[in-house]
């Protein structure tokens, strides 16, 4: 008799068993779904719009330390017209090729802060005359003529933005060597720019299809800032 009752409670139990296990099992599918973890894509996007959002950042302090020292004697206008043209190609290279602006806005924020310290430097150094109204126009018309130019001629633009990047710099090196200082450039500025070149090499693989132009682009400013970071630290 006391059989059935034995066979009972064994299937009562191990009923309960199972239903236990299922929702141990369902809780922990539940978690499983829960836990996403982002592709690459979606990880290369966030961090182009971080980067975008750092950028605001990247030269402002060199604009500030002009402000308040009302002088740009550090600062050479050569380097700063340079660097205006180079982040212009590739403005024109990201939005004629339609790249998500995740890939390329930082550049069109960079583009306005150089223009900003352009003026500064220009006004500050007290060369706010015709040659620059001149200049500016000429600047302004290029960007017109790029903007509707054929796609090799822009493509052309932005190898050349890799070259005038390396130009760029060359005047501040030389000052910062002559004098024995770091000028008016900015350490925060130069590390900014080395960690954005870093995380616009990867996004460029996720986010622009490898694109060897502007894989050869970011390389080679990641060097340049690097460098620059390594002279103001060096003579800081």
């Amino acid at each position: 008799l006391s059989s059935p009752c034995w066979s009972f409670d064994s299937l009562k139990s191990g009923a309960l068993r199972t239903s236990s296990s299922r929702r141990l099992e369902n809780s922990n599918d539940f978690s499983l779904r829960a836990v996403v973890v982002p592709d690459a894509e979606t990880v290369a996007r966030g961090l182009g719009y971080a980067v975008a959002a750092g950028s605001l950042a990247l030269y402002t302090p060199i604009a500030l330390r002009v402000q308040r020292k009302k002088s740009a004697d550090g600062l050479t206008l050569s380097t700063w017209w340079i660097k205006l043209s180079s982040y212009t190609c590739s403005d024109v290279y990201a939005y004629t090729h339609s790249y998500p602006f995740s890939q390329w806005g930082e550049t069109l924020i960079i583009t306005i802060e150089a223009a900003i310290i352009l003026i500064l430097a220009t006004f500050y150094q007290k060369k706010m005359g015709v040659n620059f109204f001149l200049g500016a126009s000429a600047f302004c018309a290029s960007v017109v003529v790029l903007l509707n130019a054929p796609a090799e001629v822009i493509a052309l633009g932005q190898t050349g933005s890799a070259l005038l990047n390396v130009i760029a710099l060359f005047p501040q090196f030389a000052f910062n060597a002559r004098h024995q200082t770091s000028g008016d450039y900015s350490p925060i500025t130069a590390g900014l720019a080395a960690v954005g070149c870093a995380v616009r090499l990867f996004t460029t693989v996720q986010l622009a299809d490898s694109d060897p132009i502007l894989l050869g682009t970011f390389g080679l400013a990641l060097v340049l800032n690097s460098s620059m970071f390594a002279q103001i630290l060096w003579y800081g």
